[in-house]
């Protein structure tokens, strides 16, 4: 179970680097920036009845809409 915990967080990793990247980031930048958004997210998910995975797909949807990640978690 553990292993797919991993896999996943490093696929949400890589999801919120590509679509939270500037035009102007290195990939550390972006890396970075869709890390500490993961980790918001977990502490939501942490101290609200909303599973992790549910507000990761939620996310993942609103980014790719355009929202910005400061309008998704309040």
């Amino acid at each position: 179970m553990g292993g797919r915990v991993a896999s996943a967080n490093e696929q949400a990793t890589i999801s919120f680097t590509t679509m939270l990247r500037k035009a102007d980031d290195t990939e550390r930048e972006a890396r970075g920036r869709a890390k500490a958004f993961i980790g918001d997210l977990q502490k939501l998910a942490a101290t609200t009845p909303f599973e992790f995975s549910d507000l990761q797909d939620y996310s993942t949807k609103l980014v790719s809409a355009g929202i910005a990640t400061d309008k998704i978690i309040p």
